[in-house]
């Protein structure tokens, strides 16, 4: 319902919208980083499998017979091996951590 005021300035009452049609501030902000969390846990999820799919073709590669006798450099192969792992790691690690923060932020608006 409407409230009335008198606005500084102003000798006519105005109206006022009531409170419960718009959110407050922080709970438009709650809602952005929910939704901003969202979108970044599936583009790490996109991440991760691209980033797994690279690492099944360097293992494949690596796995091979004759690897060390036709590749030129195998150790920058493992080098490159070795780096996509830790790159996951951290991915998985991010990914976590953006999971726990949506949970939070579900169980908080539940509760309040």
């Amino acid at each position: 319902m409407p409230s009335v005021f008198l606005e500084q300035g102003h000798s006519e009452p105005r109206l006022r919208e009531s409170q419960g049609k718009r959110p407050e501030p922080s709970s438009r902000r709650s809602e952005r980083e929910f939704r901003r969390r969202l979108k970044e846990i599936e583009e790490l999820e996109e991440t991760i499998a691209t980033k797994e799919e690279e690492l099944e073709a360097l293992r494949r590669l690596i796995s091979k017979e004759d690897f060390y006798a036709t590749t030129p450099n195998p150790h920058a192969y493992y080098s490159q091996f070795a780096h996509l792992q830790r790159e996951i790691e951290h991915l998985y690690a991010r990914l976590e951590r953006l999971e726990d923060a949506q949970q939070r932020a579900v169980a908080s608006s539940k509760a309040g």
